[in-house]
């Protein structure tokens, strides 16, 4: 999992294809952040959102959410997963201080 600097100060989620985990669980899942990310002019801290949701999009988790400034290497996502064993996909959202900034992504995960 990395945040990574993409051209024009746009930003980059690079995730797994798929990852297993055991369902109603607690994992700890390290997001490497790139540097580049702030020696690009660019100031102000990124907003790390993430949750699980279903095939249809909806929310199975409450969404937490972190801070990453220019002194973050890598972040720990406190990660719950869903009660039951199922296919889903697990989100995360990246934001910076200008709206037009932002980066999405998801990764199929199952849980068993």
């Amino acid at each position: 999992f990395v945040l990574a600097a993409a051209p024009e100060q746009q930003l980059r989620v690079v995730l797994p294809a798929e990852f297993t985990a055991r369902a109603a669980s607690c994992l700890r899942i390290p997001l490497h952040v790139d540097k580049r990310l702030f020696a690009q002019g660019t100031e102000g801290e990124l907003l790390v959102s993430f949750w699980f949701g279903d095939e249809e999009g909806a929310a199975l988790t409450n969404t937490a959410r972190l801070t990453a400034g220019a002194d973050t290497d890598c972040l720990i996502l406190p990660v719950r997963t869903p009660k039951d064993p199922q296919r889903c996909v697990f989100h995360i959202r990246v934001l910076r201080e200008k709206p037009e900034l932002a980066a999405d992504g998801s990764v199929w995960t199952v849980l068993v």
